[in-house]
């Protein structure tokens, strides 16, 4: 992965960015997408002549990805690429499927009849990148990182509409897990994949607190149970 490119295309797309934020999000993707790999150390002077900028941008961006989870310091041997077991996916998801199901009881009486319309929408982007991908078929490999971004979006916007801070806030906490998790298993193991979506939003359009969250903890389970049957290193 040439990094330096990937800084220069992304600062050319996104011109107000401040740059140690530009480079925040390079490494993120990087890290996300599998090209930094596990346990890789990252030597921080290394990327500051990679980039081509000081140390400063990238001494911030390696410590917001440590505040976030994905990267940890080991004293005396300096920062490496987090390394993820099957215990802290599971433990993720768990907490990931008590958050999304109280956060959508509580938005199930709060969004508005345009919001559940872009739900809806964000249901049908699903539907739409899935397609464009062929991910119908049963051997597809890994979740496109546009289509498990869509599902990211789909999930934060009903978390949001909650309206309740203190689940947002832990709930943006988990977005890079989240992502990370997509390289490992597949929900086009779960061919309903795409219909789920669509039965969530209708589950939020029914205004009842109790259906939303049951619907949010049945969907939730079925991505766990596939969690389940995999193993990690």
């Amino acid at each position: 992965m040439d990094l330096k490119k990937e800084l220069k295309n992304y600062l050319k797309e996104n011109k107000n960015i401040k740059l140690s934020d530009a480079i925040f999000d390079v490494l993120l993707s990087a890290i996300l997408m599998g090209k930094l790999a596990p346990d890789a150390k990252i030597n921080m002077l290394n990327l500051s002549n990679t980039f081509e900028v000081s140390i400063s941008p990238i001494k911030y961006a390696v410590l917001k990805l440590n505040d976030i989870g994905l990267v940890q310091f080991n004293k005396n041997k300096g920062a490496f690429i987090t390394i993820f077991d099957k215990q802290d996916y599971m433990d993720m998801f768990y907490f990931r499927m008590t958050l999304e199901a109280l956060a959508a009881s509580q938005a199930a009486t709060l969004m508005t009849t345009e919001e559940l319309r872009e739900l809806f929408s964000l249901a049908k982007k699903i539907e739409k990148l899935s397609n464009d991908f062929g991910i119908s078929e049963s051997d597809f490999p890994i979740l496109p990182m546009e289509v498990s971004k869509a599902d990211i979006h789909f999930h934060s916007y009903v978390v949001e509409h909650s309206k309740n801070p203190y689940l947002i806030k832990q709930y943006k906490k988990l977005y890079p897990k989240i992502y990370f998790s997509h390289r490992f298993v597949t929900v086009i193991e779960n061919l309903n994949y795409i219909d789920e979506h669509y039965c969530l939003a209708y589950s939020m359009m029914s205004r009842d607190p109790d259906v939303a969250h049951s619907a949010f903890l049945h969907h939730t389970r079925i991505a766990l149970y596939f969690y389940e049957q995999k193993s990690y290193s």
